[in-house]
């Protein structure tokens, strides 16, 4: 499905958009092995295990520099399971309600910043 919607947006062979089918946490170390940085890192998580992963990924986020110096995390989970903020090492910027559904968004602590 997400190849069919970037063939209708002519982006199906862009350099921009890259996939691939491993867990999060492997995932993230390799990005950071090549020394990638991204302006944005969804999560999309079953919800049950939100905060105890979004909290190992955080960590490997900031270990492995993968964020731009203003980019997001953006967490997606329950309104009832969502990561906690103070194991998260990245500040908590907001938090949008859709129903049930909560996005969660996360950047560098200032501190942090520019040490890229």
């Amino acid at each position: 499905m997400i190849s069919q919607n970037l063939e209708k947006i002519r982006m199906k062979d862009s350099d921009e958009f890259r996939f691939y089918r491993m867990g999060v946490l492997p995932a993230l170390e390799m990005l950071a092995s090549k020394g990638e940085k991204f302006d944005i890192i969804f999560m999309d998580p079953p919800y049950r295990i939100v905060p105890d992963l979004a909290r190992d990924a955080a960590e490997l986020i900031c270990r492995g520099n993968l964020l731009a110096d203003d980019g997001m995390l953006i967490v997606e989970h329950a309104e009832d399971n969502p990561p906690v903020y103070d194991q998260i090492a990245l500040e908590h910027v907001r938090s949008c309600s859709y129903g049930i559904t909560v996005l969660t968004f996360f950047k560098k602590n200032k501190e942090k910043r520019g040490n890229s």
